[in-house]
């Protein structure tokens, strides 16, 4: 007996995101061409139309005779797939449309020679007729349509998902072509594009029989193939880019030890800090069936500071049929089979994370050298500027020589990304070797007593602050107060 409350438990309770009825659509199409054995050869096109608020979702897969139609797309819950194998199972994920939509209409055969078989689900009526009778079971039976449509123009076997009458709060995400190809790429299984690094070594860490599925998705009027959003560099800003270093490969063993639970990767950058969102690719992903589980942040409980998840970039495809993704698809059904997964990927994450450590300490490091770098660029302005008194000029160079000397054994420690920073310490160390007194002074054309008086001042000035940018441009202010040019 199925609850009066089960229609909305199974649409708005179970979709967080309204994205998400695209990876449902997508998920059948992807068990349906995967049960032909001809993956490579399917296709799936997506079609968003905002001005008629519709969306749908077709497939050339096997598609479905009348008799099969009827018994799969009209009871709730009735899944003929596997749960230990296929990536859909529970017989629901078909009216994720009802969640965020008027209607959901399913268009669909097997042969040719067969007519199309349609079945429409009418989510204002089934409703209404739900609160009305009590009874979820028999509404359905009385509002589900099923009908047999003469198309000419539609492929010989083919399945097709058509949602329509889009709810306005839904309508800025299903109906946006943008938002609708980042969440595909980001969520559905579609390939690795060529330009990322390691896209041959993901290849290469699956057999043949175990290769995930990689499904060809388009959009409609759009040639430009849908690939996961790994590129060639991590552009972390506008002049901030890095780069993918090393690829590290992931495998899990299963509880009893008699199998991989899981096969992965993770593509180790320069750990510059957390990754922009709109990237789509920052976390340490999981995958079932080469479809998202849960989001960027899925495995942060794994990791010691979940903020080093943000670092990362990598996937974790589970292939365990006893770890199954849970009704939300946000994570995993609770179990032992779960926690050797979580325990075993702990463990690998503490090391990212001490890269991640690691990274940050020596980035600190290389900023407060540059810092004390930059510092002695301008100390070396100062002295240099014709200002102080010589013997003044002179004590300072020589204290800055020493404070140059010691940095630049700290410099070297820090290998080629200190590069730079070495070789302006090198340039200014060598101008303070050379350095016998400053320039000729501004202030030769006063009389003796009184340069003696402003170089007083100014060794005051330099004595006072701690920064010698801050004392130069003070000294320069009071120049032009007395009408000197500054320098």
């Amino acid at each position: 007996m199925l609850g009066d409350e089960i229609l909305g438990i199974i649409t708005s309770a179970m979709y967080g995101s309204p994205l998400a009825i695209y990876r449902e659509y997508i998920q059948n199409a992807a068990d349906a061409l995967a049960s032909t054995g001809c993956v490579s050869q399917g296709m799936v096109e997506v079609l968003v139309d905002p001005l008629r608020r519709r969306l749908e979702v077709s497939d050339d897969g096997p598609g479905l005779s009348e008799e099969m139609a009827v018994r799969a797309l009209v009871p709730i819950g009735a899944s003929g797939k596997r749960r230990n194998a296929d990536r859909g199972f529970r017989g629901i994920g078909r009216l994720s449309g009802l969640a965020f939509a008027e209607s959901v209409t399913f268009l669909t055969r097997a042969d040719g020679s067969e007519c199309v078989t349609r079945v429409t689900w009418n989510g204002p009526r089934l409703r209404t007729r739900i609160r009305e009778t009590g009874h979820t079971a028999q509404s359905i039976r009385e509002c589900v349509e099923v009908t047999r449509v003469a198309e000419d123009g539609l492929p010989s076997h083919f399945f097709r998902a058509i949602v329509e009458g889009v709810h306005r709060h839904a309508a800025g995400a299903l109906l946006n072509r943008e938002s609708v190809r980042s969440y595909i790429a980001e969520v559905c299984p579609v390939p690795i594009a060529k330009s990322f690094p390691f896209s041959a070594n993901v290849e290469r860490l699956f057999s043949d029989d175990e290769r995930p599925l990689a499904l060809a998705v388009s959009l409609t009027g759009d040639q430009r193939p849908i690939y996961r959003p790994l590129g060639e560099e991590l552009r972390l800003s506008k002049h901030r880019v890095d780069r993918f270093r090393e690829f590290e490969e992931i495998r899990v063993s299963s509880l009893d030890r008699s199998m991989v639970a899981a096969t992965g990767w993770i593509a180790h950058s320069s750990y510059l800090g957390a990754l922009p969102k709109h990237l789509g690719i920052r976390g340490i992903r999981a995958r079932a069936g080469n479809i998202q589980v849960g989001g960027e942040d899925v495995f942060d409980h794994l990791f010691d500071q979940d903020r080093f998840n943000r670092w990362c970039v990598g996937e974790i495809h589970v292939t365990d049929s006893r770890i199954v993704p849970n009704g939300r698809r946000d994570y995993f059904e609770a179990g032992p089979h779960l926690r050797n997964l979580e325990n075993q990927l702990a463990v690998l994450f503490q090391s990212v994370a001490a890269r991640c450590r690691s990274a940050s300490k020596r980035r600190n490091s290389l900023r407060s050298l540059e810092a004390a770098v930059r510092d002695i660029e301008q100390w070396y302005e100062l002295v240099s500027s014709g200002w102080l008194a010589r013997e003044d000029a002179l004590v300072l160079a020589h204290q800055i020589r020493v404070r140059a000397g010691r940095l630049s054994e700290k410099i070297g420690m820090l290998e080629q990304r200190s590069t730079q920073v070495a070789t302006r310490l090198q340039a200014v160390a060598d101008s303070l070797r050379r350095f016998d007194g400053p320039k000729p002074q501004p202030l030769m054309s006063m009389a003796e007593v009184e340069q003696r008086a402003y170089h007083q001042a100014f060794r005051a000035i330099v004595e006072a602050t701690d920064s010698p940018r801050a004392a130069l441009r003070a000294i320069e202010a009071v120049a032009r107060r007395i009408g000197l040019e500054d320098k």
